[in-house]
């Protein structure tokens, strides 16, 4: 079971305040986005399915509280990072939005712009260099946190377009990881966020263009900052000059992904979706591609 909590809502002032408890999923109350947010009817890659530099709680103990008017609203979240279900405050991931509603000439937009925190315990890069500078052992030992956008905007009818921005704050290389002796293992650490900025993008056509007004056309695109320390890591600069292994090349990260939302019937529709991914996790490479339906 994904989810399973309680809610209420009370009238107040001239809105709505909302509370929210139980194995939730934050990201159906925040990062939200009209044109990519469901994996299931729009893009299937996580990358523009929601934020890709926040660190995600999934599925876990959580608390949400949110203020709604008419225009506006103001949310306050927060999910058990870990999703362990064991010592639930230990390792919180905290988030606040303010959502705006916007009527752009006649047409619908929402602008969302929020602030997280991760408490799972991560590895700085200036405890990484003094392994290799000073061989002294590292430890996870910091939060993670970041601010992110959201922006979805009709701009004629049957035309959307979206936006997502997303910064990592802290100089985080991502989880250390240890081998059976207790000792730090650099080729087993966790580089998964060795990138500062995440921006994705894209546009969203009706098919009623073209005869078929429940059909659905998306075209996504992102693009990934590195971090300095993660090129020079791999690239042996700097302090990293003696690490052992293979020196490689690095590059901005690219993805675009394009899918076609056919509605067969009331019942029934089929979505082709294609991707591509130019230097995954960074690493200078041609990419590789996927196809799925």
């Amino acid at each position: 079971m994904s989810e399973a909590w309680y809610e209420r809502d009370w009238v107040l002032g001239g809105g709505k305040f909302r509370l929210r408890f139980g194995k939730i999923d934050v990201t159906t109350e925040v990062d939200q986005n009209e044109y990519a947010n469901d994996e299931n009817g729009q893009f299937m890659s996580p990358v523009f399915v929601n934020n890709p530099a926040v660190e995600w709680a999934s599925y876990s103990f959580g608390v949400v509280a949110s203020y709604e008017a008419e225009r506006w609203s103001f949310t306050l979240g927060y999910e058990d990072a870990d999703s362990g279900w064991e010592d639930l405050f230990d390792y919180p991931f905290l988030v606040g939005q303010l959502a705006v509603s916007s009527n752009f000439l006649g047409h619908s937009g929402n602008y969302r712009f929020y602030v997280w925190y991760q408490g799972e315990k991560h590895l700085k890069w200036d405890d990484l260099e003094d392994y290799f500078a000073q061989k002294i052992e590292p430890e996870n030992e910091d939060p993670a946190w970041g601010f992110g956008v959201s922006f979805d905007q009709e701009v004629a009818e049957g035309i959307g377009l979206f936006f997502r921005y997303g910064y990592r704050g802290e100089d985080l290389v991502g989880y250390a990881n240890y081998d059976e002796s207790g000792a730090f293992d650099p080729e087993a650490t966790d580089f998964s966020y060795g990138f500062e900025h995440a921006f994705t993008g894209g546009v969203s056509l009706s098919g009623r263009f073209w005869g078929r007004a429940e059909d659905e056309l998306g075209i996504g695109l992102a693009m990934f900052l590195l971090a300095d320390d993660y090129e020079d890591y791999w690239e042996k600069e700097g302090v990293y000059a003696g690490r052992e292994g293979v020196r490689i090349d690095t590059d901005t990260e690219y993805h675009i992904e394009v899918f076609y939302r056919y509605q067969v019937n009331e019942h029934l529709a089929l979505t082709p979706d294609f991707q591509y991914t130019w230097n995954p996790a960074g690493l200078d490479d041609h990419g590789f591609w996927v196809f799925s339906l």
